[in-house]
């Protein structure tokens, strides 16, 4: 019943929206996981980007300045070049006195998938979420809420684990967030960084057949 259905009516679209939502979390642990993220990205992604695409970068980790995502650029890019620039050049953001070892991941899925449904254009829109699956347990924001709206706005969501040994809440990841929208979850047990990143690559060949649909 959570099955998105895409209209395959519409003319064949050769072009496509991909938000890469990367958590930055701001604790020592962030350290590993940065470094594995931007590995992974910046060679999954290469070669993948086709002129006209339209790709957005944004990171998270707590509450901060009123909101949980923060973009790294305002107009979308179809660059490789620029973007992987902008991945790279990630840093660990602040320090925050609350200590608590989860991030908030549905309040930072939340806002990107307010942002891309808010995006007046035609192109499938995909989410690619790169973070540890273990979320902020006092967070009030809910796995149901996430998997409603994406399935609303036809957002497909990719998931990419950096293993913690947090298996219940990469269980839900993929099993209540990824496959019940369209997209896939993958995670590597010992956090194979060239395994990911061929996933990342396979990640992207889906979206391009989705945006060629006919």
């Amino acid at each position: 019943t959570y099955k998105l259905t895409r209209d395959t009516s519409k003319k064949a679209l050769k072009n496509k929206i991909l938000f890469i939502l990367i958590e930055n979390h701001y604790l020592q642990k962030g350290v590993s996981e940065r470094s594995f993220f931007k590995n992974i990205l910046t060679t999954g992604l290469y070669g993948k980007i086709k002129h006209g695409d339209k790709v957005f970068i944004g990171t998270f980790d707590w509450y901060r300045s009123n909101k949980y995502l923060f973009l790294l650029n305002n107009s979308p890019l179809d660059d490789e070049n620029q973007i992987i620039s902008l991945i790279n050049n990630i840093s660990s953001p602040a320090p925050l006195q609350n200590k608590q070892v989860g991030a908030d991941i549905y309040f930072a899925l939340d806002e990107t998938l307010k942002f891309l449904s808010q995006l007046k254009d035609s192109l499938p829109k995909n989410i690619l979420l790169l973070s540890d699956d273990f979320p902020n347990i006092a967070g009030q924001k809910t796995v149901d809420e996430i998997r409603t709206e994406s399935i609303k706005s036809d957002i497909p969501i990719y998931a990419i684990g950096y293993n913690v040994g947090a298996d219940r809440y990469s269980q839900i990841t993929q099993n209540e967030i990824c496959q019940p929208t369209n997209g896939v979850y993958f995670s590597s047990k010992t956090n194979d960084r060239n395994v990911c990143s061929k996933k990342i690559a396979e990640f992207v060949a889906l979206f391009n057949r989705s945006s060629a649909a006919v």
